[in-house]
């Protein structure tokens, strides 16, 4: 199992609400991404998703993280203008 953190950044500032973020990874996730335990965090333009992913390679691992933050965020944010900041296995 590893911990994927994907920092995500609206340029325009004012993240979605975390509830509704937190809910667009439930509903964003399937069964293929292998997510075990999700966690965030929204400050202003930033949100960090550590993701907790049963995957066999670090690289899968990250592949997996990057996709359902970017399906998450296509589905929550209101400007196509977010970008993924930082992705990166942790501790």
């Amino acid at each position: 199992m590893y911990l994927v953190v994907v920092t995500v950044e609206h340029p325009e500032g004012g993240a979605p609400p975390a509830e509704r973020l937190r809910r667009a990874v439930r509903e964003s996730a399937a069964a293929s991404d292998r997510l075990q335990h999700a966690y965030l965090e929204a400050d202003g333009c930033r949100i960090s998703f550590c993701l907790y992913l049963q995957a066999p390679t670090r690289l899968e691992a990250l592949s997996l993280a990057d996709q359902l933050c970017r399906r998450t965020m296509a589905s929550v944010a209101d400007t196509p203008r977010w970008r993924v900041r930082s992705t990166y296995i942790g501790p």
